[in-house]
């Protein structure tokens, strides 16, 4: 992905965290899946999906609905399934980062990097986790969008960034 591809899916997703800032109920609190139509994400509909957060020990994470682009790319339809069974334990390390901190900040979290894909070829993928909560407090679920393009070579580091 270009440097230029980069920045404009930055900034669309910078665009979606205003949105999701424009619902919070009040200071402090969480929007609720409820307060989006899934037209706020028109652009992006085939690319977003919802996963339902199963507190216990441990943590689970149902994926509820799972975007048509998303099971293309995963060459899965993984929606009624939890991500413990999507992922093998190894694969954990890298996949429940984004949530845990999403968890942990109670705000949106940003993630990029370079992933293999089940047909073989590495994308960059760019991820975006909202949590929602139907109290306002206590996150029930998130909304992820994800946005996948060709790899190119960039010096940037790859990591979680809290936008």
């Amino acid at each position: 992905m270009s440097a230029t591809d980069q920045d404009n899916v930055r900034k669309i997703f910078a665009n979606i965290v205003d949105l999701w800032e424009a619902r919070r109920p009040g200071p402090g609190l969480l929007p609720a899946r409820a307060d989006f139509d899934m037209t706020d994400f028109m652009d992006w509909i085939g690319w977003v999906s919802i996963y339902e957060i199963e507190y216990g020990d441990p943590i689970r994470f149902k994926i509820r609905l799972a975007g048509t682009q998303v099971t293309k790319i995963e060459q899965a339809d993984n929606t009624g399934r939890y991500l413990d069974e999507v992922f093998p334990p190894d694969k954990h390390p890298l996949v429940y980062p984004p949530y845990f901190e999403a968890l942990e900040i109670g705000g949106p979290v940003y993630l990029q990097r370079d992933v293999p894909t089940k047909s073989g070829v590495a994308k960059t993928m760019s991820k975006l986790v909202l949590p929602v909560a139907e109290d306002g407090i206590r996150p029930n679920k998130f909304i992820n969008i994800l946005h996948y393009a060709p790899v190119s070579h960039r010096d940037e580091i790859d990591g979680l960034v809290v936008i």
